[in-house]
């Protein structure tokens, strides 16, 4: 499984719709060797991203983070939040419709 930082650039490539968002590997995690304003811009997605997300209805908050950032399938996401493996699909699709939309209203920027 990959860490929950991999998870979380993997899911923001995803969100952002850039052409190598179907890659299998996100954004590595940062190593020694980034620079710091590598990590303050890590650490300032992370937080548009957190506060975002708060923002969202808890069942389209709970599908993204299950899917995205902890890779859960959608079996195993239906079994734990107790609906059917299509409302999975629908959740997922509409939360990050609706997390697109907050961050834009924010001005907020979710791409790596």
């Amino acid at each position: 499984m990959l860490s929950s930082q991999q998870g979380l650039y993997r899911y923001l490539r995803h969100l952002t719709n850039r052409p190598d968002a179907a890659e299998d590997l996100a954004v590595p995690p940062p190593n020694e060797n980034d620079s710091p304003e590598d990590e303050l811009v890590r650490e300032e997605i992370r937080r548009n991203l957190t506060e975002c997300l708060d923002e969202m209805k808890t069942k389209y908050r709970e599908a993204l983070v299950l899917h995205y950032m902890e890779e859960k399938p959608y079996k195993e996401i239906s079994d734990i939040l107790r609906v059917p493996m299509g409302t999975v699909g629908t959740l997922i699709a509409r939360g990050k419709n609706m997390l697109r939309a907050i961050s834009q209203r924010k001005g907020g920027d979710l791409s790596p």
